[in-house]
C-alpha cells in the first residue's frame, strides 16, 4: 500500500475484502488503483470525488524501476469506475480547529494562513491560498458536504463511534455562508459558464491535436 497513515482499507467489511482479493488476483502487472472515500475536517464531512490510491507488488517496482513516491504521484487521481465497493477511507484533518491550526504551523503543507483555515471551516471547502487570491469553485473538487453515514460510504467502526469522534469543526450554517461569501458561484451565468467551459477546453485540445497531425503530415510529405 502506497498511502499516508490517515488512509485505511476497511478489512472488516466482507464485500470490500472479497472484491479487493479478486482485483489483486486479476491484476496482470501487479498494480491496483483502489477507490478511496475521503472525509475532510470531520468524520462525516465528505469530499465527493472518489480518489484512486495505489497498491503494488515488489515485482512491479523492480520491473518498472519505480519509487514509492512515483507510484503515489502517478495514481492518486479521481477514480470514476471499475469497482463495486469503496475499499479505502481517508480522514484528512479530522481534528478540533485548534489542533488544525497547530498542524498548519508545524506541517510541510505550507502556503496557507489561519484565515484560510477559518474560511474553509466557515464555508466547508478546501483550504484556498489567501496570499495568491485563490477562491473555491462550486464543484465537487472544492465544496464538501456533511452526509449521513451508511454501509456504502463508511466503515462500521466510524458509524458506531461517530458521536465520540465527531469534531464539529465545520460551521453548521456552511451552505448559507457560501451564498453570503461567494454569491457569484450561485448565479445563472456561473452555471452556464461551468457547463460550456469543459466543452471549450475539449474543442481547444482537439484543434491542437489536429493541427499537430497536419503539421506532421505536411512535414513528411
Amino acid at each position: 500500500m502506497v498511502s499516508d497513515v490517515d488512509e485505511m482499507i476497511d478489512f472488516t467489511d466482507a464485500a470490500r475484502v472479497s472484491e479487493l482479493n479478486e482485483k489483486m488476483k486479476a491484476s496482470k502487472d501487479g498494480l491496483l488503483k483502489i477507490p478511496t472515500r475521503r472525509y475532510w475536517n470531520d468524520f462525516d464531512n465528505e469530499y465527493r470525488q472518489i480518489i484512486g490510491n495505489a497498491m503494488c507488488n515488489k515485482k512491479y517496482l523492480v520491473t518498472n524501476n519505480k519509487k514509492l513516491h512515483d507510484i503515489r504521484a502517478e495514481n492518486r487521481k479521481v477514480l470514476k469506475k471499475g469497482w463495486k465497493n469503496i475499499i479505502e477511507f481517508e480522514y484528512s484533518s479530522c481534528y478540533s480547529p485548534e489542533h488544525m491550526l497547530t498542524k498548519f504551523y508545524t506541517s510541510t503543507h505550507t502556503g496557507f494562513t489561519p484565515t484560510d483555515l477559518k474560511q474553509s471551516l466557515r464555508c466547508n471547502h478546501r483550504p484556498t491560498r489567501e496570499i495568491v487570491g485563490a477562491k473555491p469553485e462550486n464543484t465537487d473538487k472544492f465544496f464538501f458536504e456533511t452526509v449521513l453515514l451508511t454501509e456504502k460510504n463508511s466503515p462500521k467502526y466510524v458509524r458506531d463511534n461517530l458521536a465520540f469522534y465527531k469534531t464539529n469543526a465545520v460551521d453548521v450554517k456552511y451552505k448559507q455562508n457560501r451564498r453570503v461569501d461567494y454569491p457569484e458561484l450561485f448565479t445563472t451565468l456561473y452555471y452556464v459558464k461551468r457547463f460550456f467551459n469543459p466543452l471549450s477546453e475539449w474543442l481547444a485540445k482537439t484543434i491542437k491535436r489536429i493541427k499537430k497531425r497536419l503539421s506532421k503530415k505536411i512535414k513528411n510529405a
